[in-house]
């Protein structure tokens, strides 16, 4: 009966046994009460993660505009709102607070409105645009046509009836077609001019009524309200061309003498080349 038992002992131990293996954790954890946190867990995060992305709290309500003096507020405020409307990656709202692309809309409304430049930034649910607007410093007068060009020689518009006319009148030997947004001379013909301006009424006793721009012969004209023309090398020195400009008019030509004057050559140095009419 002992040894029955016994073997009967054995056989249930054996049917039992276990094995541990060392290199592995076990534990009694889990089943599906965990799943069911984990699940919980999961749809929490998520719900935040949708919360913040998609929430209206984070997301633009309107667009403030500042500066400017000529464009339409309207117009850039629409521009502004368009580039800012849509998805990124289709998910990512391009108006939410946290994902603005502030430059991308800066390069935008730059683009559309030929702008100096247009600062974007955020606050309290509003987009803030303020921009600089190109401002026009000369007048292109071409084909009975005037355009208005800022300081670097871009076409921003055509000119109004009398727009620009205090500006510096500038023309072309050979005009080209005139698009709005596109330069029609270089910025050093453009800085020549600038300084040509500022010193040829005192240096010629006479103020010049427009400036014309020949590319193929590299020459600046400067023509006089009294009809004479000053032919200038944008290459060459502005204040040595006009100190023999200066030279020229009180030596040889007075009040009497320059009304009948076609124009001074002052390109090459000492030697001054002249015509009359």
């Amino acid at each position: 009966m002992n040894i029955h038992r016994e073997r009967m002992r054995r056989h249930r131990d054996y049917n039992r046994r276990s094995i541990v293996n060392p290199y592995f954790k076990h534990g009694h954890g889990g089943g599906i009460g965990s799943r069911i946190k984990m699940a919980l867990v999961l749809v929490i995060l998520g719900g935040l993660v949708y919360g913040i992305i998609y929430s209206p709290l984070l997301r633009i309500q309107g667009v403030d505009v500042s500066g400017t003096e000529s464009a339409d507020v309207e117009h850039v405020r629409a521009a502004a709102a368009q580039a800012i409307s849509g998805y990124s990656y289709a998910i990512i709202p391009n108006d939410h607070l946290f994902f603005i692309h502030r430059k991308s809309v800066s390069e935008t409304l730059v683009g559309l409105f030929s702008l100096r430049a247009a600062t974007v930034t955020t606050r309290f649910r509003h987009l803030q645009v303020r921009i600089e607007e190109r401002k026009g410093s000369y007048r292109l007068v071409e084909s009975g046509m005037g355009y208005i060009l800022d300081q670097d020689g871009l076409v921003l518009r055509a000119a109004n009836g009398t727009e620009g006319e205090n500006l510096i009148a500038v023309t072309r030997a050979a005009p080209t077609e005139v698009i709005a947004g596109t330069r029609v001379l270089d910025a050093a013909t453009f800085t020549f001019i600038d300084a040509l301006h500022r010193d040829f009424a005192t240096q010629a006793g006479v103020r010049e009524q427009i400036y014309e721009v020949d590319t193929q012969k590299a020459t600046i004209t400067a023509v006089t309200v009294e009809g004479w023309r000053a032919i200038f090398d944008p290459s060459v020195s502005v204040e040595a061309q006009l100190k023999s400009l200066n030279s020229a008019i009180v030596a040889k030509f007075g009040p009497t003498e320059r009304a009948k004057l076609d124009y001074i050559d002052v390109r090459f140095g000492d030697r001054l080349f002249y015509k009359m009419r």
